[in-house]
C-alpha cells in the first residue's frame, strides 16, 4: 500500500479538514490553519503547549493534502488527556453551522473509548454524524488502539456508526497491527499506522492512519468539485476507497508498539444504551469497606469527581456486576500522590497500582457477576487534591431499557444570568439533575436546550433554602410557564414543547438570599402513531417464508428474498449468540413498501438500508412494541431489512413486507459492484491513494447527480 504522502497534482486547494482534538501544536506547526477555537475554555486560543496531539495529527493530513485548511476545534482543557462529551458535540455542530462558509470537506475525530462489536452502540453523536453524513462531509474515526486489552474483536464507542468511516491501523506492509482494534464488518479501512513520518518524527496509533483517510478526502473532494460541481457523498467516497484498496489478509499481525491516542473522557455522554453516569457523590465517601459509597450503576460507564485532603484520606466506592466483565478503572486530574486499589468482598486487594507523584492511574479485571467489589482512592502524601475516577463496566451492568436513565450534572461554569450566556443542556436522556445555587451576587440561572422532535417536559425544582421562582422561556423570551410560592417550596412545570425550537429554564432568586437548588428535567418523547398501510381492496397472496438458512448479520451475508406475490410473511428468531438478520430484495419498479415487525417477545430495532449501507430508517420503541415502516422504493435499486435485537434477549418475530402498486414481488438481487477482496472481509482492505485517484479521474460522471 502507499504510505501517508501523496505526490501527485491535487493538494486539496479551497477544501477545509477540521481537526477535533487537542488543539494546535508548537512542535507541529500547521499550514493554512484559516480558524481555531478552544471549546474546552470557551475561548479562540486553540493553541495547547502540553499535547501536542492535534498538532501531529494535523500535519499527517497535510502530508496527504499539502494545500488543504486546517481548522482545530480543541476539546481538550490545557494539560487534560481527557475531553469532555459536550465539547466534543459542540464542536460538531459548530461544523454543521459552518460547513459552507469554510467549505468543509472532512472531520478528523482521533479520539477513543472502550471497544464494541456493532453498530447498534447508540452512539452519543449519532444525531451530529447523520447531519453531517446529510451534508456531504466525511466524517473519520480512529478504531482505537487497545486490541489488547479487549478479548474480541471491535472498535472504538466514537468510531460505531453507519454515518462515519471507521479506519483501523495496518503497518507499511499492509498487515494489521497488533494492537490497532478492528472488526471485519465495523472497520471501514485501514491505513498506515506504525511508524508513520510526521516532520521527522515516527509516530504509531489508529491517530495517525485517520487522518491518512481525512486527506484523501480532500483531494477526492476537490476533484468531485472540479469536474461535478459538487462534492460527493461520504458513502461514494467510502466505496471509491475500498474498490480501489490493497487487500489484506485479516490473519496476519505485525508486532509493534504503540503511541498513546488520547482517550475519550466520560465525564458527560447521552447515549441513551452506552451513556455515562456522571456525578458527585452526595454524601462523602467512606474510609473503609464497611461505611462505603455504594454505587447502583444506570450505565456502564460512571465518571465521578470527588477530593481527599488530610483529614479525609480515603475513599471506597462498591459496586456489584450483573454479567461476567472486564472492568476498567481510572483515576486522573490529580494534585498530590494517590493510589488506587481494587478490593474483593472481604476487603483484600486484588490488584493496586501507584505511581510517585501525581501520575494518572488505570486498572482493569476480570470481575465476576453477583460478588461485591470496592474501589479504593488513598492519599499518600496526606495533600489536598481532587480526583476524577472513570469507571467502565464493559458490559458489566444490564441496562433496563425501561428504566428512566438519568444524567447527572454539575456546571463547570457558572450558567448565565440571561439567555445570552445560558448554560447549554443537550438532552438526550431521559431524565437531567442538576445541582446548582444561587445567592445575593448570582441570582438568576439560565439553562438552554432544543428538542429533535415533540416532547413532553416535566420540571421540578426543589431542596431549596430560599424564596425562588421557576420559568420556563421560548427563544424570543416569551414566558410560557412561571410557577412561584411564597417560601422555599417545591415548584413544577408540566408542558408539551414543539421540535425544532429552542426552550430555556430559568431557576430566579426572589428574595435574593442563599441557596443549593436541585432542578430535575424529564423528557417524555411523543412518538407519531406507526401510520397504517392503505388498505387494498382484495386480499394480497402472501408468500410465507421460513429462510432454509440463518439470515446473514451484515450485508454481505444477508438472505436474498424473491418472491411472485406483493406480500411476503417471514418468520425468524434472535438470541444472544444471533442478534442480528440481514435479508436482502430487488425491486424493478418503483413501488410504495410496508414493512413490519411483529410478534415480538424483547426489544428489537427494524432498520432499511439501501445498496451501499446507508441507513434510510430506523424505527425502535422501548419493550416488545410493534415497528413499521412506510415508504417509496426506487425502480431497479436493491435493499436491505435489517432486525437487530437491543437487549440481546431470544425472541421470535413475524416480518412482514407489502408491496403496493407493484408488478410482481421482490426478485434476487443483482450482483454487487462491490469489489472482490478474495476472501477478507469488505472493511480489511488498506487505503491506496493513487488508484482511488485515478479511478476517480477515469470514472467521475458515474458519481454525478442525475
Amino acid at each position: 500500500m502507499n504510505a501517508s504522502n501523496y505526490n501527485g497534482i491535487y493538494d486539496g486547494s479551497g477544501i477545509s479538514i477540521v481537526i477535533i482534538d487537542t488543539g494546535a501544536s508548537k512542535s507541529f506547526k500547521n499550514d493554512n490553519v484559516i480558524y481555531s477555537y478552544d471549546f474546552a475554555d470557551n475561548d479562540k486560543n486553540a493553541n495547547n503547549y502540553e499535547n501536542h496531539h492535534g498538532g501531529s495529527v494535523a500535519a499527517v493530513s497535510q502530508s496527504v493534502a499539502s494545500g488543504v485548511d486546517i481548522i482545530h476545534l480543541k476539546v481538550f482543557k490545557d494539560n487534560a488527556v481527557t475531553a469532555s462529551v459536550y465539547h466534543i458535540e459542540s464542536a460538531l455542530q459548530w461544523i454543521i453551522e459552518n460547513s459552507e462558509k469554510y467549505n468543509i470537506a472532512a472531520v478528523n475525530i482521533s479520539l477513543a473509548i472502550g471497544n464494541v462489536t456493532s453498530n447498534a452502540y447508540n452512539n452519543t453523536h449519532g444525531d451530529e454524524y447523520q447531519k453531517l453524513d446529510d451534508l456531504d462531509i466525511i466524517t473519520v474515526v480512529a478504531a482505537g488502539n487497545d486490541s489488547n486489552k479487549y478479548n474480541t474483536d471491535g472498535i472504538n464507542k466514537m468510531a460505531a456508526s453507519d454515518n462515519v468511516i471507521a479506519v483501523s491501523a495496518v503497518t507499511v506492509n499492509n498487515e494489521f497491527t497488533s494492537w490497532s482494534q478492528k472488526h471485519s464488518e465495523l472497520t471501514d479501512i485501514a491505513a498506515l499506522g506504525q511508524n508513520v513520518n510526521v516532520k521527522g518524527h515516527l509516530l504509531s496509533g489508529t491517530s495517525y492512519a485517520a487522518p491518512i483517510i481525512a486527506g484523501a478526502a480532500a483531494i477526492i473532494q476537490q476533484i468531485a468539485l472540479e469536474k461535478l460541481g459538487h462534492k460527493i457523498s461520504d458513502e461514494q467516497f467510502l466505496e471509491l476507497i475500498q474498490k480501489t484498496a490493497d487487500k489484506i489478509n485479516p490473519e496476519t499481525y505485525s508486532s509493534n508498539s504503540v503511541s498513546n491516542q488520547p482517550a475519550l473522557s466520560t465525564q458527560s455522554s447521552l447515549a441513551i444504551a452506552g451513556y455515562t453516569q456522571n456525578f458527585t457523590p452526595d454524601k462523602d465517601p467512606g474510609e473503609d469497606i464497611t461505611n462505603t459509597y455504594e454505587l447502583l450503576p444506570e450505565s456502564n460507564q460512571i465518571f465521578i469527581k470527588e477530593k481527599l485532603s488530610s483529614k479525609d484520606l480515603s475513599d471506597h466506592y462498591s459496586f456489584i456486576l450483573d454479567t461476567n466483565a472486564v472492568v476498567s478503572i481510572s483515576l486522573t486530574d490529580l494534585d498530590a500522590d494517590v493510589d488506587l486499589a481494587l478490593k474483593n468482598s472481604t476487603g483484600e486487594i486484588i490488584k493496586k497500582e501507584w505511581v510517585w507523584g501525581n501520575g494518572d492511574l488505570d486498572l482493569a479485571e476480570a470481575l465476576v457477576a453477583g460478588e461485591k467489589y470496592f474501589i479504593a482512592v488513598d492519599s499518600y502524601d496526606k495533600k489536598l487534591t481532587a480526583y476524577a475516577l472513570s469507571i467502565d463496566f464493559n458490559g458489566g451492568i444490564n441496562i433496563t431499557p425501561n428504566k428512566p436513565v438519568i444524567d447527572y450534572i454539575s456546571p463547570e461554569n457558572d450558567p448565565g444570568g440571561d439567555m445570552i450566556t445560558a448554560y447549554q443542556l443537550m438532552p438526550s436522556l431521559n431524565k437531567v439533575i442538576i445541582n446548582n445555587s444561587l445567592n445575593a451576587e448570582d441570582t438568576k440561572d439560565f439553562y438552554v436546550f432544543s428538542l429533535a422532535n415533540k416532547t413532553s417536559i416535566t420540571v421540578e425544582l426543589t431542596d431549596l433554602s430560599a424564596d425562588v421562582d421557576l420559568f420556563l422561556v421560548d427563544s424570543s423570551g416569551k414566558t410560557l410557564s412561571h410557577e412561584w410560592s411564597w417560601g422555599y417550596s417545591d415548584l413544577m412545570i408540566t408542558t408539551v414543547l414543539e421540535a425544532d425550537k429552542q426552550y430555556y429554564i430559568l431557576a430566579n432568586s426572589y428574595d435574593k438570599n442563599q441557596t443549593d437548588y436541585k432542578l430535575t428535567i424529564e423528557f417524555t418523547e411523543i412518538n407519531p402513531k406507526i401510520k397504517k398501510a392503505p388498505e387494498n381492496t382484495e386480499t394480497p397472496e402472501i408468500d410465507y417464508i421460513t429462510p432454509e438458512n440463518d439470515p446473514g448479520e451484515d450485508r454481505h451475508t444477508a438472505y436474498k428474498l424473491s418472491s411472485n406475490n406483493n406480500f411476503l410473511e417471514i418468520t425468524e428468531s434472535l438470541s444472544a449468540v444471533d442478534d442480528k438478520d440481514f435479508y436482502n430484495f430487488f425491486v424493478k419498479h418503483s413501488t410504495e413498501v410496508t414493512i413490519s415487525l411483529t410478534n415480538l417477545d424483547a426489544d428489537v430495532d427494524l432498520l432499511l438500508k439501501d445498496s451501499s449501507g446507508k441507513k434510510l430508517f430506523h424505527k425502535w420503541k422501548w419493550g416488545n412494541a410493534d415497528l413499521q415502516i412506510s415508504t417509496t422504493l426506487n425502480e431497479s435499486e436493491q435493499y436491505y431489512i435489517y432486525t437487530d435485537s437491543f437487549d440481546k434477549k431470544s425472541t421470535n418475530y413475524t416480518l412482514s413486507i407489502e408491496f403496493i402498486n407493484s408488478v410482481g414481488g421482490p426478485t434476487i438481487p443483482t450482483v454487487s459492484n462491490t469489489p472482490d477482496h478474495g476472501d477478507a472481509p469488505l472493511g480489511y482492505a488498506g487505503v491506496n491513494i493513487d488508484n482511488a485517484v485515478n479511478y476517480f479521474l477515469e470514472h467521475s460522471s458515474d458519481y454525478a447527480v442525475i
